[in-house]
Parts: structure tokens; sequence; C-alpha cells
């Protein structure tokens, strides 16, 4: 595909068979109101999707979806990349990435932008699976909450500011990881087993029930109870840190100038 041309997949059923090969600077893939029901592994560096996808896919090389709806069910394979962008509280919500089928990545997806909006449907990122949050945008629920299952590692790594995900309910037994701004869980959360890294928010915004922030960068305590292990910021003022729970266990409430842990229930 030479640089300049496009080649659009704009509706109906395809089937990409193993050897199938897109070269060249130029873009293909699912336009914007474009409405594929596409089966086969795309294996190619530049697979635009901004429309609608549905049927059974995989991605081995990289999809770029902008304000995309996956109705079907998609996996990332261990070496697939999902770019995932869109628009920023553009007033509706179609201008928003949806997730009315199912995802599940054994390889990367990056949120570089764009707001996400929940269609009821279900992401799973498999150990050794990376979703990394690169952006300050919401997380909105507008029909049905989406349920998200993290074995591998969720980031955040970009962005001051808070990530309010209140289209989602987070079940987690790997990693997450907040390296940078916070993330807020209005909605249920349960945590079995695996690692959490954030940190206290500072004495001049209180630490929310559901909300986590960045940590300093540190080796981890080692003096950390049991296997599990939460790296935070100290406050300086005498505040009282108010009791988180979940389905499997607590953040102990203690004294500030003691380190907080995580305790199983």
């Amino acid at each position: 595909m030479s640089n300049g041309c496009s080649l659009w997949l704009l509706s109906g059923t395809c089937y990409f068979d193993p050897g199938h090969t897109f070269t060249g600077a130029g873009a293909y893939g699912v336009p914007a109101g474009g409405q594929i029901t596409l089966y086969g592994t795309i294996t190619d560096t530049n697979f635009q999707m901004n429309g609608t996808l549905y049927g059974a896919n995989a991605v081995a090389g990289t999809m770029n979806a902008y304000d995309g709806y996956f109705g079907g069910v998609t996996t990332i394979a261990s070496n697939g990349v999902l770019n995932v962008s869109g628009c920023t509280q553009c007033g509706a919500v179609y201008y928003t990435t949806r997730i009315a089928g199912a995802l599940t990545n054994a390889g990367t997806v990056n949120w570089l932008s764009g707001d996400w909006t929940s269609e009821g449907g279900n992401v799973v990122n498999l150990a050794g699976g990376l979703i990394d949050i690169q952006c300050d945008n919401s997380y909105a629920n507008w029909s049905g909450l989406d349920s998200w299952f993290n074995a591998g590692t969720l980031r955040n790594t970009a962005g001051a500011g808070t990530n309010a995900l209140r289209g989602m309910v987070l079940n987690t037994v790997g990693l997450v990881d907040v390296q940078s701004g916070a993330l807020q869980f209005p909605n249920a959360y349960s945590q079995t087993g695996g690692e959490l890294n954030f940190s206290l928010a500072s004495p001049s915004h209180h630490a929310r029930r559901d909300e986590w922030q960045a940590a300093p960068r540190h080796q981890p305590d080692r003096r950390q109870p049991h296997h599990h292990v939460v790296h935070q910021r100290r406050p300086r003022l005498h505040s009282a840190i108010h009791d988180q729970s979940h389905a499997t266990g607590c953040l102990a409430r203690r004294h500030p100038r003691c380190a907080s842990h995580w305790r199983p229930e």
C-alpha cells in the first residue's frame, strides 16, 4: 500500500487467512463509520481500527484504534500491540472507546488518549500482559459496567491527574502499578494475591478510599508482611488512613507514621 493510498474495509465479513500481508506506508483497516466482522489474525504493523469490529480475531502485529468499538472477541497475542487513542470530552458516547464483547490481552495495550465508555464488555489481561495507561482520560459508565480481570500488569505511567474508572469493576491477581498520577476505582474491586504499588495522597489532598496515587521511585520494603508488597509515601501530618475493604483483604488502619500494609482477611 503506497503512501497516501488507503484500503478500507467498510462492511461485511472478512477472513484473514494465514500468510496474508499488508505492506507499505498507506492506511488500511476499518475506517470511522465502518462495521466489519473479521476472522483471522492481523500480523501487520499498521492496521487502523476506527470503526466497529465484530467476529473472532487476533492481533499479532500492531492495531491502532481511534474511538473504536470492539463488539466481538479480540485477542492481543504476546507479540501484539493495541494502541488506543481517541477524543476527549467530545459530548457523545460514539466518540469514545467501547468494548461490548471480549478483549483478551497477552501482549501490550497502550491507552494513549481519549475517553472510554462501558458497554458491559469483558477485558482480561493475562499473565505477562501489560495494560499501560498513558493519559488522564475518564472511563464512564453508559450501558453496564465492564468487567476487568488482571493477571498481568495494570500500569499508569503518564499524566499527573486522576483516571476516574467509573465504568469498570476490577478483579486482580497481578500487579497494579501507579507510577504517575492516580487511579480511582469507585466500583467493586477485588484483590487476591498479587502486588500493589502506589502511595497515599499528600496532606493537602487526603487519600480517598477508592483512589491510589503514584509512589516515589525506591526499592521495595522487604519487611512487608506476607506476599503482598505495598510501596507508599508517608504523609507528614498525623491523619488517619481510612479502611479500604475489598473482597479478599483490606488496608489496615494504622498510624501514618507507621508503614501501612496490605493484610489478608
